[in-house]
């Protein structure tokens, strides 16, 4: 996520960096906490703010541990965290900088129909401040990429979002034509 972060931030230069961040399915913050060790690398002594949502309250005080244990990492972020369902969570309602949902959407809104899905991302892409983005990073999988593949397709078609990646491009997934492979970048763990 470091990584997907890094790239994310080239692009947006020279807009000032994010101040604020939410981490939807945030389970015990790697995600949440590798974008504030790289944004207080980037701009030092900056005020940052995360909010870290997850139905999980053993991965919520793991992560608030993990964030006071690291102190000396970001001396100048705040962590809230609140327990909810993905599928159920409406957002606060001052604009996010970042909104993150690093490998939680699979399994936190699978059950939604496709419909709810694209319109529960849009009420988040709304939340978003004139410059922010929301950063989705997701195993795909056989079995999930398909959907992964639609949703893409369908926010660029309704004008929802741009990608930055993997795929640069905002024509239709090519694998979905296809329909004999998937979209994925293998890693081997």
């Amino acid at each position: 996520i470091s990584m997907v972060a890094a790239e994310w931030l080239h692009r947006r230069s020279p807009e000032p960096p994010p101040r604020t961040i939410l981490d939807l399915g945030c389970g015990v913050g790697a995600s949440s906490l590798a974008i504030l060790h790289r944004l207080s690398l980037l701009s030092p002594g900056s005020p940052l703010h995360v909010t870290a949502v997850d139905r999980s309250p053993e991965s919520l005080a793991c992560l608030k541990r993990l964030f006071m244990d690291c102190r000396p990492l970001w001396p100048h972020a705040a962590l809230q965290v609140n327990k909810a369902d993905l599928a159920d969570y409406t957002g606060q309602p001052d604009p996010v900088d970042l909104t993150l949902l690093s490998f939680a959407m699979n399994e936190a809104v699978s059950a939604l129909p496709d419909s709810e899905l694209v319109e529960w991302i849009r009420s988040h892409m709304a939340r978003l401040s004139p410059h922010g983005a929301m950063i989705i990073v997701e195993p795909a999988g056989q079995q999930t990429s398909p959907r992964l593949e639609w949703l893409r397709d369908t926010l660029i078609e309704e004008e929802i979002a741009r990608p930055i990646g993997p795929c640069l491009h905002e024509v239709p997934c090519p694998m979905r034509r296809e329909n004999e492979r998937w979209c994925h970048e293998v890693r081997r763990w």
